[in-house]
C-alpha cells in the first residue's frame, strides 16, 4: 500500500508552483498573489521545444516562494502582462526580448 501524498497549505522553501492558465486565470493569479504581499522580482519567458507552448517563469519576493511557472499561450500571457500595473514595468524588457 502506497503512502498518500501530503499537501501543504503554504509553499515551502524552494517549492515550485506550476499552473496551466488562460488570460483571465493569469490575471486573477497575479492579483491574488499581489494581495498576499508577493511582489514581482523578475519575469522571463522560456521557449520550449518546437510545438510546445511558451512558458513564463515569475520570481517573487519573498524568496521562499522560489518560482511560479505559468503555462499559457503567448498571447494570453502578453494580454495579462499588459493589463497588470506591476507587470507593466517589466513588460517592455520581457516582450522586447522575444
Amino acid at each position: 500500500m502506497s503512502e498518500k501524498p501530503r499537501f501543504e497549505k503554504e509553499p515551502t522553501p524552494k517549492s515550485f508552483i506550476r499552473i496551466s492558465a488562460e488570460e483571465f486565470n493569469v490575471k486573477h493569479l497575479l492579483d491574488l498573489l499581489k494581495e498576499k504581499g508577493l511582489h514581482i522580482q523578475s519575469v522571463y519567458f522560456q521557449d520550449p521545444r518546437e510545438g510546445a507552448e511558451k512558458r513564463i517563469t515569475i520570481d517573487f519576493i519573498p524568496a521562499q516562494w522560489a518560482h511560479i511557472e505559468v503555462h499559457a499561450k503567448y498571447d494570453d500571457v502578453k494580454k495579462a502582462l499588459e493589463s497588470s500595473d506591476e507587470f507593466r514595468e517589466h513588460a517592455d524588457k520581457i516582450l522586447g526580448s522575444l
